[in-house]
């Protein structure tokens, strides 16, 4: 729940010192609503120490019941009528009896004598300081922010595109047992790659250099059997906002373990090789996932935990049933990967299981899924 809605919801409830449940849990985590609440306290405490001024009304009342009560009434009458409020028997009180109507008395203008009645000026002067500085508590302040993380204050998080398609190709290189397939897939990495540095202008000369060095690298182990990226390059005019260019510097090393990973895949003709030489690809995903996790940006952190919870479900565990199917494993095949698998996800599933936040609980539910569904194909296998 964001900020903005708790210091709501504490602004409306009776007791600010005991909020709801929701509130109170949100104030454990964040210290900035803390001393928010704190400071609410401490108007709701000090208002009742605001001087009150005494109201000039009710002597005006009284002036004017006793001008109408003294024509014609009996001192007797006069005595009653002021304390016709606390008369034991209303009753026995007689209606008094006008000779004339009389028309309600007009006050004389008196200037405002600031001596005598300094009190009133200084009970509104704090007043109108105490709105001032409520103001100021209650009303977040912000500061001038540079372009970029105005635009990011804007803009929801955005998963990167390009990570998300190769890692689904890596999926399917590890799947797939024909190599034609398996170079048909590292072809479109190396498209994809061709196409990204296409977007990326004269001053991210740095970013061109590596993909232009991951796409020749690809080039060249296609061209040992007979293919070319050259026929297949797509050019496109679009170019990288700052968001997007910083994407692919933030993933420039999960990208890079993708490729040597896909490199690898293309000409292994065992599955179970293949499923082991995710272990790398899987140790990057979890380690941004937990440096994420740590920094409190928790959106990257569920990003890369759909991803690493796509790789153990559908690269390592899938596959683990096929290799079933077309021979028994020993002891220590099986023990291998158990062991990597376990090594990736154990320390996830220790710094998020305690976690408060909802992007953080469900980047743990889809890894911790990844590994049971490993668990369970590795026990099929046993």
């Amino acid at each position: 729940m964001k900020c903005r809605t708790i210091r709501r919801q504490l602004l409306n409830c009776e007791d600010v010192h005991n909020p709801p449940a929701i509130v109170q849990q949100h104030l454990v985590q964040c210290s900035a609503c803390r001393t928010w609440q704190g400071r609410l306290l401490h108007i709701e405490k000090n208002v009742a120490y605001i001087p009150i001024p005494e109201s000039t009304f009710g002597r005006a009342q009284l002036f004017y019941r006793l001008r109408s009560v003294a024509a014609g009434a009996s001192p007797e009458e006069v005595l009653a009528q002021l304390n016709v409020d606390h008369h034991e028997n209303e009753e026995d009180i007689q209606p008094l009896t006008l000779t004339k109507p009389i028309s309600p008395p007009k006050l004389p203008y008196q200037p405002f004598d600031f001596r005598k009645n300094w009190r009133y000026v200084a009970a509104s002067a704090a007043a109108v300081l105490l709105l001032v500085v409520g103001w100021w508590v209650l009303i977040p302040t912000h500061q001038p922010l540079s372009p970029s993380v105005a635009h990011k204050t804007r803009t929801e998080y955005k998963e990167d595109p390009l990570l998300a398609k190769l890692v689904q190709l890596n999926v399917l290189l590890t799947s797939s047992e024909k190599e034609a397939d398996r170079i048909a897939a590292l072809r479109q990495i190396g498209r994809d790659l061709e196409a990204e540095a296409q977007t990326l202008g004269e001053s991210e000369q740095e970013l061109r250099d590596e993909f232009g060095q991951m796409r020749q690298q690809i080039n060249t182990l296609l061209a040992k059997h007979g293919f070319s990226l050259k026929e297949t390059a797509r050019f496109t005019s679009e170019q990288a906002d700052a968001e997007r260019i910083e994407k692919r510097k933030q993933n420039r090393k999960l990208v890079r373990a993708l490729v040597d990973g896909s490199m690898r895949m293309v000409e292994e003709n065992d599955t179970l090789k293949r499923i082991n030489y995710c272990s790398e690809l899987a140790n990057v995903l979890a380690g941004e996932l937990r440096q994420a996790a740590q920094r409190k940006a928790s959106h990257r952190a569920l990003e890369m935990g759909k991803h690493l919870g796509q790789l153990l479900e559908h690269a390592v565990a899938k596959n683990l049933a096929v290799v079933r199917k077309s021979r028994s494993l020993q002891a220590d095949e099986i023990k291998v990967v158990s062991s990597w698998v376990s090594e990736v996800t154990a320390p996830i599933e220790d710094e998020l299981r305690d976690s408060q936040d909802e992007n953080l609980q469900k980047a743990l539910q889809v890894v911790h899924k990844g590994h049971k569904e490993v668990e369970r194909a590795l026990g099929q296998i046993a």
